[in-house]
């Protein structure tokens, strides 16, 4: 796991902290789904696979922890639908 990523609990955000600046994953979550909402990078950190790193460090703390996710951020989607070993954690309704 990402030395500087932790589950902000009180911004319902995944952080990545890099240097000064901090990208993150806001979140919701209820009856043990986290529905991923919304992936910011900091310009300072765009274009060097932040993004990817984050994802990747939410989903792995989301597996550690035996939870689900719904993936309502367009990137966190692409990213999951490139990466399949993440789909067994999705939460899907039907």
């Amino acid at each position: 796991m990402e030395k500087d990523f932790r589950n902000n609990e009180n911004k319902r955000r995944f952080e990545l902290q890099i240097g000064d600046d901090v990208a993150f994953i806001d979140y919701s979550h209820k009856d043990g789904v986290y529905v991923l909402k919304h992936t910011e990078v900091p310009s300072a950190l765009q274009g060097q696979g932040v993004a990817g790193r984050l994802t990747n460090a939410t989903l792995e703390w989301i597996k550690d922890n035996n939870i689900r996710f719904a993936a309502v951020c367009p990137y966190v989607a692409g990213y999951v639908s490139k990466h399949p070993e993440w789909r067994s954690y999705a939460y899907d309704k039907e």
